[in-house]
């Protein structure tokens, strides 16, 4: 449903208003553009005159102007005509949109309800205005209550901090003192160890060398007693030997002497001389196994 203007007797209100209705028109519609531009619904090349579009309007709004004429900025766009064409072509729908959505028409108390909100859009603006102003005063207040207390807090706290910072270095100055000191005390400590460590090992070695001597002499002591065993034991081998040869002949000698006293008493006293032959030969025998003994 299109929206039919009455008979206005204001020619200029008539034109004021319909300016009016086409700036809002043209907001809401860029407005939407961009919404479809932030959604991808756009090329990059459309996006580009939709900014380009936006900057004339913002430059219309804020009463500014373009180093470049509109002209320029719509012809810097990489689009074809058919791609421009098809472009405000969607611009035209939306705009088809917004005025069918329009359900009124405008009339004479139509234009009163409107000079009515206008008056109502004034007052609120500058209810606006004035909360903003009065927004900013108590923030200024609060600013400066704020740098008021920050600055007794720190002129009180100040002195205690600066007392508890001088404790801490105090501290620190007193442990970095004893440090120096124990490095005082250490440095010759230190620088001595060298010469303790080479007196040591020095006193070390005498007691190792005298210790040595020791066992080179009680060894030599020991091979002396060796060999004086040895020397000993060959002596007692040798009187064995002998001991033993003398008992070998000794048992020669018996026994040919009781051959001989057999052979004597042989035809006197055959008993007699069998007897005394087993007798010596028990005698001879015995005295045998002693020698192997031996």
């Amino acid at each position: 449903m299109q929206t039919t203007i009455g008979d206005q007797n204001d020619d200029a209100f008539k034109e004021l208003y319909a300016r009016e209705l086409e700036y809002d028109l043209l907001q809401e519609v860029l407005l939407d553009m961009t919404y479809d531009a932030e959604l991808g619904f756009l090329s990059l090349s459309e996006t580009q005159l939709l900014e380009a579009l936006s900057a004339s309007w913002a430059a219309t709004h804020l009463q500014m102007h373009t180093d470049q004429p509109i002209s320029l900025l719509l012809g810097s766009s990489s689009l074809s005509k058919k791609q421009q064409i098809s472009f405000f072509s969607r611009v035209e729908d939306k705009f088809t949109q917004r005025l069918d959505a329009i359900p009124v028409e405008l009339t004479d108390d139509t234009q009163k309800s409107l000079k009515q909100l206008n008056l109502r859009k004034k007052q609120i603006l500058d209810d606006l205005r004035a909360a903003q102003n009065k927004f900013v005063e108590t923030i200024s207040q609060i600013c400066s209550v704020i740098s008021q207390l920050f600055g007794e807090t720190r002129s009180k706290t100040q002195t205690r901090s600066n007392l508890l910072l001088a404790s801490v270095l105090l501290e620190e100055a007193e442990c970095l003192s004893a440090q120096m000191t124990n490095l005082e005390c250490t440095i010759p400590h230190e620088a001595r160890k060298h010469s303790d460590t080479l007196n040591y090992l020095k006193r070390t070695k005498n007691e190792l060398d005298a210790e040595l001597q020791e066992l080179n002499s009680e060894v030599s002591r020991l091979n002396g007693i060796l060999t004086e065993y040895r020397n000993q034991d060959s002596k007692y081998h040798d009187l064995v030997r002998r001991y033993r040869e003398c008992q070998q002949q000794l048992a020669l000698r018996c026994e040919l002497l009781g051959q001989q006293h057999c052979q004597l008493s042989t035809g006197d006293n055959p008993h007699i001389s069998r007897s005394t032959k087993c007798r010596r030969s028990l005698s001879l025998s015995s005295l045998s196994q002693i020698t192997r003994r031996l």
